[in-house]
């Protein structure tokens, strides 16, 4: 993993721990970043410094991937062990839930939806409420991203090598 500072183009300092960086995302309003490690450790790194600021841990499982809400108030990583939501401003572990795969928050940081093994699972982020599931034919999603229309979910399948999209349930749990 390599960051850039597109200022002057030189490459930034990259976090470091004892296993390989995974997965490094942007903290929207804030002038860190983070970077998910091999050893579990969820490094918080400042962009402007190029120092590191803290590191959280909540298992010793490999971070896979990262993604911030868009007003930085939460972290979700995951990886064999599940995923987990940090309320950042406290450092504190939010939720906990069973599965993982590739992570997008909805625009407004209410919704984490998670795509794995078949399934895309719609997370109440505030409640830590399983709100639904799509079946998505067993194909494992290389990406996922919430369109801007509020009402659609972008995915990147794996073994069609398409982009597939999904209406967002609505009912009362929403």
């Amino acid at each position: 993993v390599c960051g850039w500072n597109t200022l002057d183009w030189r490459p930034l300092g990259v976090p470091t721990g004892k296993g390989k960086v995974k997965s490094f995302a942007p903290i929207p309003k804030t002038d860190l970043f983070a970077a998910g490690t091999g050893d579990g450790s969820l490094i918080l790194w400042n962009s402007g410094s190029e120092k590191q600021q803290e590191v959280l841990r909540h298992s010793k499982a490999s971070i896979q991937e990262i993604c911030a809400s868009a007003d930085g108030r939460l972290l979700a990583q995951t990886g064999p062990e599940g995923t987990v939501v940090w309320h950042l401003s406290e450092r504190k572990v939010r939720w906990h839930f069973e599965g993982n795969g590739h992570l997008a928050f909805s625009q407004d940081g209410k919704l984490l939806a998670i795509a794995s093994y078949g399934y895309l699972d719609f997370w109440n982020s505030e409640t830590g409420q399983l709100l639904s599931t799509i079946r998505t034919e067993n194909d494992q999603m290389q990406w996922l991203h919430f369109a801007p229309d509020g009402q659609t979910i972008i995915g990147l399948s794996g073994a069609k090598h398409r982009v597939v999209t999904w209406k967002i349930p609505t009912g009362p749990a929403f």
